[in-house]
């Protein structure tokens, strides 16, 4: 045998070994898709609430809420949940809901007020549930697609594991504010591990055109910027009005004012769980000055910024 027989016969063992393990599954030949999800953490506390009394909340970022004591409700579209510690409740972004505490529901208050504060570590949980709720709550995000789901208030009814594992989280929350590495993987493993635990069909609503989502990502990575139209097409190689087109079809809003939406969504999750000024949130989402961003705002949200800050001050 020649040196070239022999050279064609090694080529061929070679691809012979290659596509044995093709078929085999060879990890570097088999295409793996996984979904991206971008979970931004709002706030995780712990509280103590003599006063829980709110109608029609709405924010633009997830809930979760556990209840240690019984005495809570929430409720969505006249729908009322007596709230368990066996049970906890995830509610999706932009849903209604409205809340109370029974021990309080006798003072005849028609307003929105929620008076509380945070339970310490050398506070008696068993003294304070007697005349307050206690309550676990962590606000987040997922990330476009997955903030764009049905809304409701979902249930999920916890394994003694599950509940000791909560039991955990507020045990270190009443120690302080500072969240480790390891203690934000463990929270984050929290949430998902909830989340994951919700009808698959939930997910059938954030079901979502590639190019659009590539789009909502990229403003949503430079959300302080603004782009045109035009600017935003071009990412995904399609001409303008057609991209307008597919993008109104896709999200049910013209893409300026979806933007728009957007900025205002971030301004409220800033408002709500930072102490930056008007200006300042402003400045950072890429408004040109206060006064713009009020307009915006108030047309978003059916209020100034200014107003919003107050009614939250009252609820939080």
């Amino acid at each position: 045998m020649n040196n070239f027989c022999i050279f064609v016969s090694v080529l061929n063992i070679f691809k012979m070994r290659k596509e044995s393990l093709a078929q085999k599954g060879d990890p570097s030949k088999v295409e793996q898709i996984f979904t991206s999800v971008r979970l931004k953490l709002w706030c995780c506390r712990y509280w103590q609430l003599q006063k829980w009394d709110t109608t029609d909340m709405a924010f633009p970022y997830w809930r979760i809420y556990w209840n240690k004591n019984y005495g809570g409700i929430i409720g969505y579209n006249q729908k009322e949940y007596a709230m368990s510690p066996d049970t906890l409740y995830i509610i999706p972004p932009n849903t209604p809901y409205f809340s109370c505490f029974l021990s309080s529901k006798n003072d005849n208050s028609q307003n929105d007020e929620v008076i509380g504060k945070r339970v310490d570590e050398d506070e008696d949980e068993q003294i304070i549930s007697k005349n307050s709720l206690l309550h676990l709550y962590i606000h987040f995000n997922l990330g476009i697609p997955f903030d764009y789901v049905k809304e409701g208030i979902y249930t999920i009814d916890l394994s003694p594991f599950q509940k000791q594992k909560l039991e955990n989280l507020t045990q270190y929350l009443k120690k302080g504010n500072v969240f480790d590495f390891s203690t934000t993987m463990y929270l984050q493993s929290l949430i998902f591990e909830f989340i994951s635990q919700l009808n698959s069909t939930l997910w059938d609503s954030a079901r979502m055109d590639k190019r659009v989502l590539t789009v909502i990502r990229y403003i949503d990575r430079n959300i302080s910027q603004n782009y045109t139209n035009d600017e935003l097409a071009s990412l995904v190689h399609m001409a303008t009005n057609s991209f307008s087109r597919l993008f109104h079809n896709v999200m049910e809003t013209p893409l300026q004012l979806f933007i728009k939406e957007r900025k205002i969504n971030n301004a409220c999750g800033l408002f709500d769980h930072s102490e930056l000024s008007i200006e300042e949130v402003a400045h950072q989402l890429g408004f040109s000055d206060r006064y713009h961003f009020s307009r915006i705002f108030k047309q978003i949200r059916g209020v100034s910024p200014g107003e919003y800050c107050k009614i939250r001050k009252l609820i939080s």
